[in-house]
């Protein structure tokens, strides 16, 4: 086992404890329960698949999976902006000038906003975790490389 996987699996175990965490106060429910997008769901997804791709790129290298990850990374906050726009049209679609009452456009303000800000969030996390993995292994592949 070399030094780079071994640094990837303590950013991983960082990035599984703050799941863990956020699970035990409920946000992930929480985020499930509201996005109407479902980008949410796909980050979380993707997440794991792409982290992983870092594990590989660790233990093994190779150029094609570090540009994955990096296309991932570069894209992953595209997708969170596009969550928030698909929030903030959600939110616009709340007819506030037609014959619903406050509450239902509360509920649907709600819904908007939560989709905008948990695509926003969960973007910014995953990109973050996997950014920070593909650093690491890099910085000590090249730390190694001079060493040598």
């Amino acid at each position: 086992m070399n030094k780079q996987f071994l640094y990837w699996v303590s950013v991983f175990g960082l990035s599984l404890v703050a799941i863990f965490l956020s699970w035990m106060e409920g946000l992930i429910d929480l985020i499930l329960e509201t996005d109407k997008s479902f980008i949410s769901i796909a980050l979380l997804i993707t997440y794991p698949v792409f982290s992983g791709a870092n594990a590989v790129y660790a233990l093994k290298g190779g150029e094609n999976i570090y540009r994955v990850v990096n296309f991932y990374h570069s894209n992953v906050f595209t997708v969170g902006l596009f969550g928030t726009i698909i929030g903030l049209i959600f939110m616009m679609d709340s007819n506030l000038g037609g014959d619903k009452e406050i509450n239902d456009i509360i509920v649907n303000l709600k819904y908007g906003m939560s989709t905008a800000l948990f695509t926003t969030l969960l973007a910014i996390f995953c990109g973050m975790f996997v950014k920070l993995q593909s650093f690491i292994i890099d910085l000590t592949t090249t730390r190694e490389i001079r060493v040598k």
